[in-house]
């Protein structure tokens, strides 16, 4: 193939701080830290959208990622339980009138 790729990006070879054990535990220490505070908020979370509307805590949506491949993605439901079905029957204002898309 002449040298070019038939990929659509190239390999190279990792930034050397990578592997710093430095980086290493400080990765490792901002991560459970984060877990933490997520296991503080994320209870609340769930209450307040159970306490909101009735249906599940949790939304799960089929998606497509690199090559196509599919897979689930699970996240806090932020919509009306039906949203998916919904959505069908309400206009989408970007496609209806361009001339307000970029209305400043």
């Amino acid at each position: 193939m002449n040298g070019v790729s038939s990929l659509p990006f190239q390999f190279c070879s990792p930034h050397p701080s990578t592997y710093s054990i430095w980086k290493r535990l400080f990765d490792i220490i901002g991560s459970l830290i984060g877990l933490i505070i997520l296991a503080i908020v994320y209870p609340a979370i769930a209450i307040a959208i159970k306490l909101d509307t009735p249906g599940p805590i949790i939304f799960t949506q089929k998606r497509y990622g690199l090559h196509g491949k599919p897979f689930r993605l699970h996240k806090f439901r932020t919509m009306i339980l039906n949203a998916e079905t919904l959505k069908t029957q309400i206009p989408n204002q970007a496609q209806s009138n361009p001339k307000t898309m970029f209305r400043l």
